[in-house]
């Protein structure tokens, strides 16, 4: 029996990510949906959004373990922190559990990185996962 509550609320969230994402993209110049890493010189307002999720990204990789070669991005988003992994070198898989978002995802990184659509709970994979969480 489908349970209608939660059908709803996904269709409501899909929905929610896809308007942010549009709006985010064609009002503000924006290729994540990420509130950002907001540093004490970075006054909170929309005009620097951009750059608060600059510093997110830059927080993230610094905060990589060395050594570390293979990243599961769980709740990749939009795939923007994947392709910059990817660009750096990284073996990158992502985790989605938005088919709005997983598609973005598809569409940066091509066959770059394997992407599941799926809660991370759901993930299945014959690789190790050794959880190192960062944020």
């Amino acid at each position: 029996m489908v349970n209608v509550k939660k059908a709803r609320n996904s269709i409501s969230r899909e929905t929610g990510l896809e308007i942010a994402s549009i709006c985010g993209k064609y009002f503000f110049n924006l290729e994540s949906l990420h509130y950002g890493y907001w540093t004490g010189e970075l006054e909170v307002n929309i005009a620097n959004l951009h750059t608060a999720q600059e510093e997110y990204t830059k927080f993230l990789i610094s905060h990589i373990p060395a050594g570390v070669k293979t990243i599961l991005d769980v709740g990749c988003g939009t795939g923007q922190i994947a392709r910059s992994l990817l660009d750096m070198g990284y073996d990158v898989d992502c985790v989605s559990p938005s088919g709005f978002l997983t598609e973005q995802t598809r569409e940066l990184l091509g066959d770059k990185s394997n992407i599941y659509q799926c809660r991370y709970e759901q993930l299945q994979t014959k690789k190790k996962i050794r959880p190192h969480l960062i944020c």
